[in-house]
Formats: C-alpha cells, structure tokens, sequence
C-alpha cells in the first residue's frame, strides 16, 4: 500500500464541511503554500458529498539542494587528503 502525507482531509456538501481532519497544525508548513497538492473527489455511492484531500508534495526545494551541496563539499574536501596521502605513500 502506497503511503501519503495527508495534511488535512475533509467531507464536504455544498460546500460546507461536515468532517474535518487535520494532521497537525504546523505554522511552518502553512508559509509554503506551493508545497501542498489539493484533489477534490466526488464520493462514489454519495455524489453530493466531495472529499478533499491535501497532501505534501514531494518536490525537491532549493534548501535540499544546498544541504546536498555541502555535504558533497565536505566529502570531496575530505577525500582529496586521503587521496594525496594514499598517492605520496605509494611513490
């Protein structure tokens, strides 16, 4: 079974809400908007009631990018020692 990070699930007709269910309130979360992926689906035996679901999307972000780059700084700042010692002990 696939797993989802569902933020917040609602039940809705007429556009009023019925149920609601949220994840956590995450003051963080709610600054990036562009994060999150809203599907609005009829239910199959009750059309009149529609599900809303919002989802974090798995979009890579630019501070991903940045941790990934200094990690990779960091591995190759200390494989070029390694690799110079090992070549100088070899000659």
């Amino acid at each position: 079974m696939t797993v989802i990070n569902a933020e917040r699930v609602e039940l809705c007709r007429d556009d009023n809400a019925f149920f609601r269910l949220n994840r956590h309130e995450n003051p963080m979360l709610e600054d990036e908007t562009n994060r999150f992926i809203q599907f609005d689906v009829p239910l199959v035996y009750h059309q009149e009631v529609t599900m809303c679901l919002v989802v974090l999307g798995s979009r890579p972000h630019l501070a991903d990018i940045y941790t990934l780059t200094a990690i990779l700084f960091v591995v190759l700042a200390m494989s070029l020692p390694l690799f110079m010692m090992y070549c100088w002990l070899n000659r």
